[in-house]
């Protein structure tokens, strides 16, 4: 009895003494002392705990919410999976005519046109592929089909003030230019409007209300709103003043529908005679339809990494309604949910107390704790088929992605893998860490609500995790 008692002390001893280890850190700044943080380090061949504090306090994670999300698109797709989009007419080619409408079908691919992954002269391809099945003659319209997923192509936990933007676009069965174009201002004096010389890519019938105005500045303080298939963007803030050209980056309003306009002028830019104009639905007949040409994305492993590596939202989104697409089309956000819920039950990973509103962490309302960010982890490196997949995407510290300025000319470079997550007042971070002494760490932490820079976070956080390896 006496051994035991004093082994429990011991072990009582060293869970304080990690929770010291992680106060003390961030107590002894003034920003981060009255933050909330959840923290968890374990060795990852033990098991054993190296450090924890409020290890199951539920927090917003920001861009980590990404780890969830491609970790769930693995594991339910694999890593070899890619997706599908479809040329496709209701009737068979008859002498060279077809005699409806041409339908572009997506599945969500977040590669078409992008210039982060996939061929971007794609449409070259499709208009190839029609003229070896003898297309001469397109007698309809030109019609994106995007009825894998529903209409609520925005999360609406996102505020609105991100809605877009470039950065939180809206999610659609065809995603086309990574849904975001650049808008071209010229600015005068300081206090004037600016003037708008156009977009790239031009997106017809767009309109703007335009309040930006030029100031003295040095860097960009405008910020685009708006809604997906509305063709109104609202333009405010400032920019430099006395610029010839400034790009303002946006969203596109309809990335099916602009893909559509722009087959359609390649197509008859071949040649190819195209009676109709473009168009958009939801609605399909797809399983009565000619299937007249596939084209396949990247991998899902290609795709995982540039969504983690460039903390991507477009891609994560795009992810996350993929998942929803388990449950049955059209995918939906509660589905995607539901589906990811469900796949880490069955995986022994429990998110009861986790709560996941979209796919890429702009939801401030997300929130899970550092114990599930590690058993996930934990999961994905002992017993996922796609652990190479999920590991070869994260960044690396001070080399790479998000992670390339964190822990650089430290001990920690090049040693921690992982994802990072910043949003306003707050900073995450969760991957693994190859310690010195030839041991894998596993780990989580997450900061909310410290009101310092978010620089100063994430000098706490390289305190507190070169701490924590300190030795080891």
């Amino acid at each position: 009895m006496r051994k035991y008692m004093i082994l429990l002390l011991l072990v009582m001893a060293a869970g304080l003494q990690a929770q010291e280890s992680c106060a003390k850190v961030f107590q002894a700044n003034d920003g981060t002392k009255n933050a909330s943080i959840s923290a968890l380090v374990i060795n990852a061949k033990t098991g054993n705990v190296v450090d924890q504090f409020n290890k199951d306090l539920v927090l917003a994670p920001a861009s980590c919410t990404k780890v969830l999300t491609t970790c769930t698109a693995l594991e339910l797709f694999g890593a070899d999976y890619c997706f599908s989009t479809y040329l496709e007419s209701r009737d068979s080619i008859r002498n060279g005519v077809v005699s409806g409408d041409l339908y572009i079908r997506g599945t969500g691919d977040p590669t078409l046109g992008s210039r982060d992954l996939g061929d971007r002269q794609f449409l070259g391809k499709w208009v190839n592929a029609l003229k070896r099945r003898g297309v001469t003659h397109i007698k309809g319209n030109i019609v994106a089909d995007l009825s894998f997923l529903d209409n609520e192509a925005t999360n609406p936990t996102w505020q609105w003030e991100d809605m877009g933007n470039y950065y939180a676009p809206g999610i659609s069965a065809i995603a086309y230019m990574d849904n975001t174009m650049v808008i071209s201002l010229k600015s005068t004096q300081i206090g004037e409007k600016v003037t708008i010389l156009g977009t790239n890519p031009n997106y017809p019938g767009l309109q703007f209300v335009n309040e930006i105005r030029g100031a003295g500045i040095d860097y960009d303080g405008a910020l685009v709103n708006g809604v997906p298939f509305c063709d109104t963007r609202f333009l405010r803030g400032s920019i430099p003043a006395n610029k010839d050209v400034f790009g303002l980056k946006g969203d596109i309003p309809n990335p099916g529908l602009l893909l559509a306009h722009h087959l359609r002028a390649a197509l008859l830019d071949s040649g190819i005679v195209v009676d109709g104009t473009t168009g958009y639905t939801f609605q399909s007949d797809s399983p009565k339809r000619v299937v007249l040409y596939t084209h396949h994305s990247e991998p899902l492993s290609e795709i995982v990494k540039v969504t983690n590596v460039d903390s991507n939202n477009l891609y994560a989104e795009q992810l996350f309604r993929l998942i929803g697409s388990r449950a049955g089309t059209p995918a939906t956000i509660d589905n995607a949910i539901r589906v990811e819920q469900y796949c880490w039950s069955n995986r022994g990973v429990n998110l009861k107390t986790a709560i996941i509103h979209d796919g890429c962490g702009l939801s401030a309302n997300n929130a899970i704790s550092a114990s599930q960010y590690v058993n996930l982890l934990t999961y994905m490196r002992s017993k996922s088929k796609n652990w190479d997949a999920f590991y070869a995407s994260l960044p690396v510290s001070g080399v790479s992605g998000t992670l390339k300025t964190l822990l650089a000319k430290t001990p920690l470079q090049g040693r921690v893998h992982a994802k990072s997550g910043t949003i306003a007042h707050t900073r995450s971070y969760a991957g693994y860490i190859e310690g010195a002494d030839g041991e894998t760490y596993i780990f989580a932490i997450i900061v909310n609500k410290a009101s310092c820079k978010s620089r100063v976070t994430r000098e706490q956080i390289e305190k507190y995790l070169l701490a924590v390896m300190e030795g080891r």
